[in-house]
């Protein structure tokens, strides 16, 4: 019995899927993304289930950057940084201004004091309750410094679907990452604890790591039954691999909100 789902060469044949063209390709470039059908998304005219959907989901950002560079921002005190991001960025700024006005009405910092006290490395308010906004503020810094990484895999998710890709990454033997770390607090000091937005990191070293790890599973040629939508983004992630090993220095900085 034949049980076939094509990706790009993608072959799978009686629950083994064959990693016809994938296996054989050297960089990310090479990998196209998969094209997701997201028309209610991008209409601007979304069905009560779809809208329902958005509202119970979550998105994962990740960027392609050097995470040491990118940590050295906190406390670096830059206000010549902060002065280009609010002269070039002062659109975003008010915008997510107008989203948390709620918050901020009641003592939260608006989007850009939250972004000059953590390139300044403090003080942040006591109300924990008002860590999210710092979150966000260093995802600024990430999204200002890093290229963005195809996500469309990822945005919008539900339910466990990260952990989901992770035991698919594992399946090919890539232990080195995960993407449900991402969803943790793994912000830099001294940026306080936040459940959201989410952040993980991962190294330099986690990246050439991970792609060995998936070398030496071409190698043995284990082939894995996976589902079509896991495989399409355990190879997204591989393309975020090869993205940073072409870049010395750099990782992945995902975020999770």
């Amino acid at each position: 019995m034949l049980i076939a789902a094509r990706r790009g060469g993608l072959e799978q044949e009686s629950g083994v899927w064959v990693l016809a063209q994938h296996l054989g390709r050297g960089t990310a470039e090479q990998i196209d993304p998969v094209e997701h059908d997201r028309n209610d998304c991008r209409s601007g005219a979304l069905s009560v289930g779809a809208a329902s959907f958005l509202l119970m989901s979550s998105a994962l950002s990740v960027y392609l950057l050097d995470p040491a560079a990118t940590r050295a921002l906190v406390g670096s005190r830059d206000d010549q940084l902060l002065e280009v991001i609010r002269d070039s960025f002062g659109d975003q700024l008010a915008h997510d201004d107008d989203w948390f006005r709620h918050e901020i009405e009641k003592g939260a910092p608006t989007a850009y004091e939250a972004l000059r006290t953590v390139v300044h490395g403090g003080p942040f308010s006591e109300d924990e309750q008002h860590a999210f906004q710092y979150g966000y503020a260093y995802k600024r810094l990430c999204e200002l410094t890093g290229s963005f990484l195809d996500n469309s895999c990822f945005t919008p998710h539900r339910g466990d679907w990260l952990s989901v890709v992770d035991k698919g990454l594992t399946e090919l033997g890539i232990t080195a990452v995960s993407v449900a770390e991402f969803g943790y607090c793994g912000l830099p000091n001294p940026l306080p604890w936040t459940y959201m937005p989410g952040c993980g990191v991962w190294t330099p070293e986690q990246c050439a790591q991970a792609l060995e790890q998936f070398e030496e599973t071409k190698r043995k040629g284990h082939a894995p039954p996976l589902e079509p939508e896991v495989v399409d983004a355990v190879f997204d992630c591989i393309g975020w691999l090869r993205l940073a090993e072409s870049r010395p220095g750099f990782g992945v900085i995902g975020f999770v909100s």
